[in-house]
């Protein structure tokens, strides 16, 4: 099997069986300790994917170095800028215009957080996402298909993966019907869409930390904002979605 098909099945494997698996501790009552590494692990199912296929795809170049060598090229100020800054604005854009439309204070839409607790949001976030799929999305998956497609080809590609990759998460969200239905929508318009953002920054700047920190300040931004999840999701999709055809 070639190696791009070899990785996309083996991070859909991995991921549905670690799901699973998280499903039958938790329906046994088993150690919380051992959900929460499953969970982590499953995150980390496109980086796994990447380590086997590296090894069948260039066995005379350690993984590690691999790595290491998509972190080499030189960090710019403007990308990095960008990269903290768009998910951060998207999330201030639809807070605020969610406050105006709602007559609720701003401040009564912050999520009652201790520091502490933010700080623990922030690391916890980083482990549970960026740092473990985006080795595997965008150092493995985009570089690959960009070799064979345009960047906006392959940014659409990986988004749609990237998206369908979090199926089994959608159907336990808690939502049904109509709401499920938005959930789904706005949940993959918005990841397809951020996928482009994500694309354009690292395909230009080619190092791997601007898609990290774009990755993580759109999980954590999120977490700091105490509103409907349906009208944050949809309202950040939208933003997403001019910013990529922007």
């Amino acid at each position: 099997m070639k190696p791009l098909k070899l990785f996309l099945l083996l991070t859909f494997a991995l991921f549905i069986a670690g799901f699973a698996l998280v499903g039958l501790l938790i329906t046994l009552g088993g150690p919380n300790y051992l959900v929460v590494v499953m969970q982590i692990a499953m995150a980390w199912t496109p980086t796994m994917a990447f380590a086997i296929v590296h090894r069948k795809a260039q066995p005379g170049q350690p993984f590690r170095r691999t790595v290491a060598g998509l972190f080499a090229p030189k960090i710019r100020l403007m990308p990095l800028l960008a990269s903290i800054l768009i998910p951060v604005v998207a999330t201030l854009v639809v807070w605020l215009s969610y406050a105006l439309a709602s007559g609720q204070s701003p401040l009564a839409l912050v999520a009652d957080l201790s520091l502490g607790a933010v700080v623990f949001i922030f690391f916890d976030g980083l482990i549970r996402g960026p740092l473990g799929e985006e080795p595997g999305w965008r150092g493995y998956l985009q570089n690959e298909l960009t070799r064979r497609h345009s960047l906006l080809k392959a940014s659409l590609i990986v988004g749609v993966i990237w998206a369908v990759w979090h199926l089994p998460l959608w159907f336990i969200s808690g939502y049904q019907g109509v709401d499920l239905l938005l959930y789904i929508v706005f949940f993959a318009a918005g990841l397809i869409a951020f996928s482009v953002i994500i694309g354009f920054i690292y395909g230009r700047g080619r190092n791997l930390l601007y898609a990290i920190l774009l990755h993580q300040m759109l999980n954590f931004s999120g977490r700091l904002v105490d509103m409907d999840e349906l009208v944050l999701l949809g309202g950040v999709a939208a933003v997403y979605v001019v910013v990529a055809v922007v």
